[in-house]
């Protein structure tokens, strides 16, 4: 863990690795394919939670920024230009897509489990999800100002996944169980 949070804070290592996605790369176009499929696969969970969740004004704020995450990944597979990986701005339009969904992605990132938190508060099938979305709020929003650069955003980032990941669990039990519950 240590190597690998000092390989991800070190400058050169920083940049081969946001490197992946500029197409010219050998690997660039598995990165562009990886953000693609996981923003679809979002995007389907928003709308697979949808029906599930409390009837509340959250609900609807949490399904859009769910969405919204998984459609900003979808953007983030345009590929970045070679000034923004020194920091330097866009050169092209899909490097402003690109530099556009990053924003997206950080906002909805922040906001979609404080939405969801809100959206199930007091159901007892979602009881744990809230608790675990205003965790992971707290946590990704901390490690975004943490000081320690991309290995701290690869942390803020794993928390964003594990969140997903949690309500895409929660979501299967709850299903299951109504599924247990129709055939007796």
């Amino acid at each position: 863990m240590v190597i690998f949070i000092s390989w991800a804070g070190s400058s050169s290592a920083a940049r081969r690795f946001r490197g992946l996605a500029l197409a010219r790369r050998p690997y660039g176009w598995a990165q562009i394919a990886t953000f693609v499929i996981t923003g679809l696969l979002i995007v389907l969970l928003a709308v697979a939670v949808r029906d599930q969740l409390p009837q509340r004004r959250a609900r609807g704020f949490a399904v859009v920024l769910l969405a919204l995450l998984g459609a900003a990944l979808i953007l983030a597979g345009f590929p970045v230009d070679v000034p923004m990986l020194s920091g330097g701005s866009p050169a092209t339009w899909h490097g402003w897509v690109h530099g556009i969904a990053f924003l997206l992605i950080i906002a909805a990132g922040a906001l979609a489990p404080l939405a969801m938190a809100a959206g199930v508060r007091g159901d007892p099938g979602w009881r744990p999800i809230a608790v675990v979305s205003l965790a992971a709020t707290v946590v990704f929003v901390v490690f975004l100002f943490l000081p320690w650069c991309n290995a701290t955003f690869l942390l803020a980032i794993i928390t964003l996944f594990a969140w997903i990941a949690a309500v895409a669990v929660r979501l299967a039990t709850l299903r299951q169980s109504q599924q247990d519950q129709h055939a007796t």
